[in-house]
């Protein structure tokens, strides 16, 4: 879930859907496998081939074409349920048409399907004690605070609450243009819409329970339009692949438990010192209650009991193209190719959004309104009541992030004799990013600690690719690779004086690799192994932001940041090493028997410093 400060580096591992890719920088989508010819898993890196985000490798889903030769028509349901959940079910149809014999055909699926819930919420009440090593003080007027603990979820009490429904449709046509020329057009929309959350449960609560005081959902629909135009020129292959993909999801989560930890630690009844002086204190209009830091008082008043969420949209753009010219000779193979890119992240969130009492009734609003103009909450130094009638959290921000990329990539397979074989290749890449961020703090007005900040950033480079293999005999071969794969740089967000800087740069993963792949006993037994070693250069490490440690340093002279900043930072260098066996025995037609094992180390080589 991504929350004010959330994910900003980029995956390590890149998804596509036939020819195009749908990775995302944050978490990736799950595109529903029905009429699927194979799913390709193909380790890393491959960022010769497949770009930036391939360092652990790609997954590639293939989609079945429509057939040109004859009429299809599948349906296909089931259903299921176990002890501890609900009923989940799956119905999906395939239609292949072919509209002109030999020429042109047409390929419906659709889909629709549930998950089955199995995580129960049960009764309980909100958190009935102050959290953390906040202390109950008594109050100025010496009055014990009030305990919480008030507010209970009876109204929102379900078994098997966390189902996952899906439904979607693809349609693609192929026109055989002539018997060197093809192309495929593809249609696909898949929405996916989360209920009670995710399968995650409380054990301290009890096996596959959860207490929660607000409906966790998330709705995900994307679409994606594909293009691919392949054909022969003379000996050579040329295959143009064009995409659109478009997403938007959003997503409420219960917090109560972790908001209710902040409300109860600095929405505390306290002297104005009471933490050293730092933060300010606010006298509570309808009680005269010193209150330590008021912007936290999310109810009515200090010592109201609350149940809260956060939560916000996301929406993905891009428009890809690849280019691939392939030949294949007696000798040498080689492609070439040319990708271009333009893509946008954009995002927002409400963080600490009271669901028991609205916002606009919080202590929280009438500090802001008469006393959150001041270093110190004086009565008449806010901003004004009802500056912000539209807030209805103390927190909104947003974040706008557009990457452009434009990369050259080819290899060349040289079949030095019946034995030896060598490629070779590369890809040169340059990615240009701009990004802005602003921050409301509350909902409506622009913090005045780096409210609004843009920054940009570029980088070029390239990643080889070496491989030489050596065929002892039809059942046997070894080999040795050297791979690269990275992640592209990107800017970062700044409130205020961030200590790391503004942008940071690709990380690369190379990969060193001896391997034996054979078959034995007339093929029914295989032993594959491996040995690696990988070394992961400048890696990229989401941290929070060390910069607010300045505010509360009386020596320090640079201006501090904002607290609970998420930045990424190019760290240092790791590597990794290890042997991977696999070994599958067939000892009668119908009976396979297999074993994977991998015996790896891994070692930072710099030590991370933030201090």
């Amino acid at each position: 879930i991504r929350v004010s400060g959330g994910p900003l580096s980029h995956a390590s591992s890149s998804v596509y859907v036939d020819e195009f890719p749908i990775t995302s920088m944050g978490e990736q989508p799950d595109p529903y496998l029905v009429d699927i010819a194979r799913v390709e898993a193909l380790a890393g890196p491959q960022g010769t081939l497949f770009g930036a985000s391939a360092q652990s490798g790609t997954l590639r889903i293939v989609t079945n074409k429509p057939d040109l030769e004859g009429f299809e028509a599948i349906a296909d349901f089931s259903t299921y349920s176990g002890s501890e959940s609900d009923t989940g079910y799956e119905i999906s149809g395939v239609l292949n048409v072919p509209l002109v014999e030999d020429k042109f055909a047409v390929r419906f699926v659709g889909f629709s399907a549930e998950d089955a819930g199995f995580v129960d919420n049960v009764f309980g009440h909100t958190p009935d004690t102050y959290s953390g090593s906040n202390i109950n003080y008594t109050n100025i007027q010496g009055i014990p605070a009030a305990e919480s603990g008030t507010l209970d979820n009876a109204a929102i009490l379900e078994d098997d609450w966390n189902g996952v429904e899906y439904a979607g449709a693809r349609v693609a046509a192929l026109w055989k243009i002539n018997e060197n020329w093809s192309a495929t057009a593809t249609i696909f929309h898949q929405e996916t819409e989360v209920n009670g959350g995710y399968n995650d449960y409380n054990p301290a609560v009890g096996d596959l329970k959860t207490i929660q005081w607000n409906k966790n959902v998330r709705n995900d629909d994307w679409n994606a339009y594909s293009l691919v135009v392949e054909g022969d020129i003379g000996s050579v292959h040329l295959v143009s692949a064009t995409s659109y993909y478009e997403r938007e999801f959003n997503d409420i989560t219960d917090r109560t438990v972790y908001h209710k930890h902040w409300n109860t630690l600095y929405c505390a009844n306290s002297y104005p010192n009471i933490f050293g002086g730092f933060y300010p204190y606010f006298q509570d209009p309808a009680t005269g209650t010193l209150i330590s830091y008021p912007r936290y008082c999310w109810g009515p008043t200090a010592q109201s009991d609350i149940t809260t969420v956060q939560g916000g949209t996301d929406w993905e753009d891009k428009i890809s193209q690849e280019f691939r010219l392939s030949r294949q000779g007696e000798k040498f193979d080689w492609l070439l190719g040319l990708f271009f890119e333009d893509s946008n992240d954009d995002w927002d969130r409400r963080w600490a959004v009271p669901t028991s009492n609205d916002y606009q009734d919080s202590l929280s609003l009438v500090y802001w309104e008469i006393g959150g103009g001041s270093t110190w909450g004086a009565a008449g130094s806010g901003f004004g009541v009802g500056f912000a009638p539209d807030a209805t959290a103390p927190w909104y921000d947003q974040d706008y992030t557009n990457w452009k990329q434009t990369a050259i990539f080819g290899e060349v397979t040289w079949r030095i004799n019946d034995q030896w074989t060598a490629i070779v290749g590369g890809r040169a890449f340059e990615r240009d990013t701009e990004k802005r961020y602003i921050v409301t703090n509350p909902e409506g007005r622009v913090s005045t600690t780096g409210g609004i900040s843009a920054g940009s950033g570029s980088a070029s480079d390239f990643v080889p690719k070496f491989s030489l293999s050596y065929q002892i005999d039809d059942a046997k071969m070894v080999y040795g690779l050297v791979t690269q794969g990275f992640r592209a740089g990107g800017t970062n967000r700044a409130r205020g004086n961030i200590f790391y800087p503004l942008t940071y740069d690709a990380d690369k993963l190379t990969n060193y690799e001896l391997g034996a792949k054979t078959l034995w006993a007339g093929g029914t037994f295989q032993a594959n192994v491996t040995l690696f070693h990988m070394a992961w250069d400048d890696y990229q490490l989401e941290v929070v932001d060390p910069s607010f440690i300045r505010c509360s340093d009386p020596e320090a002279v640079d201006p501090c940041g904002s607290p609970w900043q998420t930045v990424v930072g190019n760290s240092g260098d790791a590597h990794s090493e290890g042997i991977e066996a696999t070994f599958v025995w067939v000892p009668a037609d119908g009976l396979e028997l297999g074993l994977n094992a991998i015996a790896m180390n891994a070692e930072t080589d710099t030590p991370v410093d933030i201090d």
